[in-house]
């Protein structure tokens, strides 16, 4: 369940409060928040979004905003069905040789998404994005566990610097280090934590007798549908 969230804005002022912190700059800060993220991979501290893309000669550029990849589909305005792709399981994405290609296939290099077989056309991604504010700072949980680790990290992050310069001894930084895993487990159990209606979808899937063979087609939208029997 995506949680409420808050501006890192509002966390900069309680991080700088401490003595050994007051010296970090908001860009740093910034910049250790995006890295916690990015360790910690919870999805429900990214954004979900939507964008459509044109491709050209079997790729296409994602947005600057990327993360992670979720789904990859064909767009039409003619309320033709969409046919998803799935990832690429074959090394040869960036060969102009399509004449045998399995379709829908896609591979990500970096901000560049190659498909094949398309060639020319639209596609829609879905995508993990980090959240901003109109500012442009990111957005975080508005999640005490989650402000408690990243401050832990941020922490830890600086007294590593300040104990290679040998400015603080080992004792305080593994201090620090210990505080910083009590609370990112703590966090970490928080949001992997189910809602009720998210364990009812989970109940669903591992509880089909029968194997869903095209679920891949139809984007999982019936995944966690409950199945029905009838007795004859």
């Amino acid at each position: 369940m995506k949680p409420n969230t808050i501006s890192l804005n509002e966390m900069i002022g309680r991080i700088k409060n401490h003595k050994l912190l007051a010296s970090l700059t908001d860009e740093t800060i910034v910049d250790w928040t995006v890295e916690f993220q990015g360790v910690l991979g919870i999805a429900e501290t990214f954004e979900d979004k939507l964008v459509t893309l044109e491709v050209k000669e079997y790729r296409a550029v994602l947005p600057e905003d990327y993360y992670d990849i979720i789904q990859v589909r064909t767009f039409s305005n003619n309320q033709q069905a969409p046919i998803y792709f799935r990832s690429t399981t074959d090394k040869f994405y960036k060969s102009e040789n399509k004449t045998n290609a399995v379709p829908y296939t896609y591979t990500i290099r970096g901000k560049v998404i190659y498909l094949s077989p398309m060639r020319q056309g639209t596609i829609e991604v879905a995508y993990k994005a980090i959240e901003l504010d109109d500012c442009g700072m990111p957005l975080i949980p508005d999640n005490e566990k989650y402000k408690r680790a990243l401050e832990s990290y941020i922490k830890w992050k600086r007294y590593t610097d300040l104990f290679d310069t040998g400015e603080i001894n080992e004792h305080v930084l593994d201090r620090a280090e210990r505080d910083y895993c009590f609370n990112v487990a703590q966090c970490s159990n928080e949001f992997k934590m189910p809602s009720l209606d998210e364990m009812e979808s989970i109940g669903n899937i591992m509880n089909s007798l029968l194997p869903r063979k095209f679920s891949h087609y139809r984007g999982y939208a019936d995944s966690g549908s409950k199945e029905f029997y009838n007795k004859h």
